[in-house]
């Protein structure tokens, strides 16, 4: 992730209404769309430090996190709080926009890319804390957050 901010830092990025992301493999369309913000650089959460992560997101907004997509329960995800059978072999990013507690276990609230027909209308929920506190799929191991 941090190779896409730094990216940012000299390539303005495009709005999601200007280039919508459709899953599909195409061609590069960033000559015909015109950037809008570019980064001035990012903040590393430290690793495995759920307060932290939690903190970021209340005060500076959405944080993107990595976390093993590739198992049964992250890509067949519907509803609920994935709390279980998801490992630590980070393979994908997605965005931490919120947390919440569903009374018996705090989660956290999260925009995948992969459009509105996957999980709960583009959303999941991951369980926050591990016996280790990398987080059910690895969330709380490389968050980050890009500066403007």
């Amino acid at each position: 992730m941090t190779n896409a901010f730094n990216y940012a830092r000299s390539n303005a990025i495009a709005t999601e209404a200007d280039y919508p992301y459709n899953a599909r493999d195409n061609a590069c369309r960033a000559g015909q769309v015109t950037g809008v913000v570019s980064t001035t650089g990012y903040v590393e959460i430290p690793y495995a430090r759920p307060a932290a992560l939690q903190a970021a997101i209340r005060d500076v907004g959405p944080v993107t996190v990595a976390v093993q997509a590739g198992t049964r329960s992250f890509m067949y995800y519907k509803s609920g709080v994935i709390n279980s059978r998801c490992g630590t072999k980070l393979d994908h990013a997605i965005t931490a926009v919120g947390y919440g507690n569903d009374g018996t276990q705090e989660y956290w609230i999260c925009k995948n890319s992969w459009g509105t027909s996957w999980g709960d209308a583009g959303y999941v929920k991951i369980l926050k804390t591990t016996a280790n506190n990398a987080g059910m799929c690895g969330i709380n191991m490389y968050p980050s957050y890009g500066t403007v």
